[in-house]
C-alpha cells in the first residue's frame, strides 16, 4: 500500500509539472533535444545521438517555430493532430526545400511526438505521417576520372585532399569514419593469410566494416607514413572540386531533384557535383558492375538494409546495357 502511494505520488507530481512546464509543443520540443544532448534519451542501439542528428532536430523547431509565426499561433500539445502536420508539411514545402529534407524534418517532428505521447503530453503519436523520399541525381566517378584528378598539377594541400578522397573511393566508407581511421590507422589494420584490411565500427550506426586494402590505398598511406591527417569535410569537398576542374571534368550532368513539390532539372558541371559521398557511390557502383553480391558489399560499408545500399548504385544505364552495343538487332 505504502509503495502505491508513493507511485501515485510520483505520477502525479511529474505529470502536473509537465503541463505547468510543457504546455506547448516547441517548449516540450526544447525540453526534449537537451535530454538528446545530455544523454537521457539514447538511439535504438543505447548510444547518445550524435551532433549532426541534434542540429537536424534545432533546424526542424527553428522551422516550426516560423510555421507559428505564420499563422500567428503558438501551438499547445493538445492542438497537435495529423491536420497540422499537414499544414506544417505545406509549409515546408512553401520553403522551397527538398522532398528529402522535408522528411527529414518530418521524420525528427514524428520522434518528438513519439516520446511525448509515451510521456502523456500528447493526445497522437505521429501515426500517419508518411516520410517521403526520393531517389536524386547523384554523380559517381570512372577509375579513369580519378586518375585523371590525381594526375592533375596540385599544391601540397590539394594533393593531401585528394589522397583522402582517393581512400574514400576505394573504401567506401564515410567521411567521419574515414576522419577516425586516418586518426590511428595501425589500431584498424588488421593482417589475414597474409592480406591487409580495415576492421573499424562507425561510432553513428555502431556497424563493423571490413575492407580490404588494395595497392592503391597502400600506397597512399605508406607515402604519408601513416599519418595522414584528416580533413575537414567542406574544405575536402572544395580542394577536391577545385583540381576535378581543372582535371576538364566539366561535362553537363542533369540534375533532378523535387523542390517545393516540383520536380525541376538543371544542368550543372560533374566537377560541382561531387561530394565526400560520391566516393562511397563509386565503391558500391563499381563493385554491383563487377556482380560482387550485396551481402559482400554491406559487410564492407555496414550497411544492414539492402534497400538503403542499393541506393549508392549509380550504375549508369549505359554501363548496365554496354554488353548489348553488339546484338544483332542494333545492327540490322
Amino acid at each position: 500500500k505504502y509503495l502505491i502511494m508513493e507511485l501515485q505520488k510520483y505520477i502525479s507530481q511529474n505529470i502536473s509539472s509537465a503541463k505547468l512546464h510543457f504546455d506547448y509543443f516547441t517548449d516540450y520540443t526544447k525540453h526534449f533535444i537537451s535530454q538528446l544532448e545530455n544523454g537521457f534519451i539514447l538511439t535504438n542501439k543505447g548510444v547518445k545521438y550524435s551532433k549532426s542528428s541534434i542540429r537536424q532536430y534545432k533546424a526542424m523547431l527553428d522551422l516550426f517555430q516560423e510555421f507559428e509565426k505564420l499563422i500567428d499561433k503558438k501551438i499547445l500539445n493538445n492542438e497537435i493532430n495529423y491536420n497540422l502536420s499537414v499544414m506544417f508539411e505545406r509549409f515546408l514545402v512553401d520553403n522551397n526545400l527538398s522532398k528529402n529534407s522535408i522528411g527529414q524534418y518530418l521524420s525528427k517532428f514524428k520522434a518528438v511526438l513519439s516520446n511525448g505521447f509515451k510521456e502523456g503530453l500528447f493526445y497522437w503519436n505521429g501515426s500517419g505521417v508518411k516520410i517521403k523520399k526520393e531517389l536524386t541525381t547523384k554523380v559517381k566517378l570512372s577509375v579513369n576520372e580519378l586518375q585523371s584528378i590525381r594526375n592533375t598539377e596540385m599544391t601540397k594541400h590539394e594533393e593531401r585532399c585528394v589522397d583522402i578522397y582517393t581512400i574514400l573511393f576505394f573504401t567506401g566508407m564515410r567521411n567521419h569514419v574515414l576522419e577516425k581511421f586516418l586518426a590511428n590507422p595501425y589500431a584498424y589494420i588488421k593482417e589475414h593469410d597474409g592480406t591487409s584490411y580495415i576492421e573499424i565500427t562507425a561510432d553513428k550506426t555502431e556497424e563493423t566494416q571490413v575492407i580490404p586494402i588494395g595497392k592503391t590505398v597502400m600506397n597512399i598511406l605508406q607515402k604519408h607514413n601513416y599519418k595522414l591527417k584528416p580533413v575537414v569535410r567542406y574544405y575536402l569537398q572544395k580542394k577536391v572540386q577545385e583540381v576535378a576542374k581543372r582535371a576538364g571534368l566539366t561535362q553537363p550532368v542533369a540534375i533532378r531533384k523535387t523542390i517545393g513539390g516540383k520536380t525541376v532539372e538543371y544542368i550543372s558541371p560533374k566537377f560541382k557535383e561531387i561530394t565526400t559521398h560520391t566516393g562511397k557511390r563509386s565503391f558500391v557502383s563499381h563493385l554491383r558492375l563487377k556482380g560482387i553480391p550485396i551481402s559482400k558489399i554491406s559487410a564492407m560499408t555496414g550497411n544492414k538494409d539492402e534497400k538503403q545500399l542499393a541506393e549508392y548504385d549509380r550504375s549508369s544505364k549505359l554501363e548496365q546495357v554496354q554488353d548489348l552495343v553488339n546484338n544483332e538487332f542494333f545492327n540490322t
